[in-house]
């Protein structure tokens, strides 16, 4: 989805630089129109509507907003101009990222029942029987192996316990905050709350509050959630704890790549789960094993091998083993 969006400010030099970086890094979100007159302002609304309009106060009295989705007042935190109580406000001078996500946060929940349409992003989901088996490192480096490939991915832990912090600034709002929402907004809501790491590219969303926020998602929560997170992605890697429940059966059946990491040559939960749990033939398709930590695929019939790397560090370890998954 595109959204049409109006930037209304006289001060021509601010709205070459915001809407400079909106085209430069945010062009498959918005289609920008930009105003800096009373007089252009009058004539852009002739025949024409947008989605979300960042209006300075002054030009307030002189646009229709008839004719917009979402109108914010676009102001300094000097400016006293009165403007209707009606009308929500996003401060001017901050972070381009900033202002997005407020943004999509407030157009999100302004429009609930909006049709976001079908997202084409690829689910692969990161699973192992075991715990200490370094999924989560893998996850990782698949996400940042992608993501050096030119591909725009997400990494999304789904463990109760989260290690997000050891890997991520933990600076944004918590993920916790769209859990529960419905609609096809949800995609714009896990927009505006997502953060990139700047190091290796990956986009990611700050852990959840507390432990009961993961644990008291049903299965049909974990299926909208996933959705919404894949929306303007390429793909999606999914962290899933080293367990069986409904819910992880649930990200199986929607994941177009299962990657199952095993560290060692006799597993006995790897054995039991791919002799005798049903959910391995219905999966088999998509399975992808990763011989990790060094085992080799002769030892595991993995079809991808990684060695051990000599660090303590788990940043390190990742975007060492990146390089296996371009």
């Amino acid at each position: 989805m595109i959204m049409r969006l109006l930037i209304a400010v006289g001060d021509r030099d601010y709205v070459e630089h915001l809407s400079g970086v909106l085209a430069e890094k945010y062009s498959d979100t918005f289609e920008v129109h930009v105003c800096s007159s009373v007089d252009v302002l009058r004539e852009i609304f002739t025949g024409r509507k947008f989605d979300v309009a960042l209006i300075e106060p002054a030009f307030v009295g002189e646009a229709s907003l008839s004719g917009i989705k979402l109108s914010l007042i676009l102001r300094s935190a000097d400016d006293r101009t009165p403007v209707p109580e009606k009308l929500d406000g996003v401060a001017k001078y901050q972070r381009v990222s900033s202002i997005v996500r407020e943004i999509l946060d407030k157009y999100a929940r302004a429009n609930p029942d909006m049709d976001m349409g079908s997202g084409e992003a690829r689910l692969t989901a990161v699973w192992s029987p075991r715990g200490g088996s370094g999924k989560t490192v893998v996850a990782l480096a698949c996400a940042a192996g992608k993501v050096a490939a030119g591909k725009k991915v997400a990494y999304f832990s789904l463990q109760p316990f989260s290690d997000g912090a050891t890997y991520f600034q933990q600076t944004g709002k918590s993920v916790s905050t769209i859990f529960g929402e419905n609609g096809g907004s949800l995609g714009l809501l896990a927009q505006s709350i997502r953060l990139q790491d700047r190091g290796s590219g990956i986009l990611y969303f700050c852990d959840p509050t507390n432990y009961d926020d993961i644990c008291e998602l049903t299965g049909g929560d974990i299926e909208a959630l996933l959705k919404g997170l894949t929306y303007g992605t390429d793909e999606l890697v999914v962290d899933l704890p080293s367990e069986w429940n409904e819910k992880i059966s649930r990200v199986f059946d929607m994941a177009d790549t299962v990657m199952a990491v095993i560290d060692r040559k006799h597993d006995p939960k790897w054995e039991q789960f791919s002799s005798q749990h049903n959910v391995y033939e219905r999966i088999k398709d998509k399975l992808v094993t990763v011989a990790n930590k060094g085992a080799s695929t002769e030892e595991i019939s993995a079809a991808t091998a990684l060695p051990r790397v000599p660090s303590e560090n788990p940043v390190v370890v990742y975007k060492t083993l990146s390089a296996y998954f371009k």
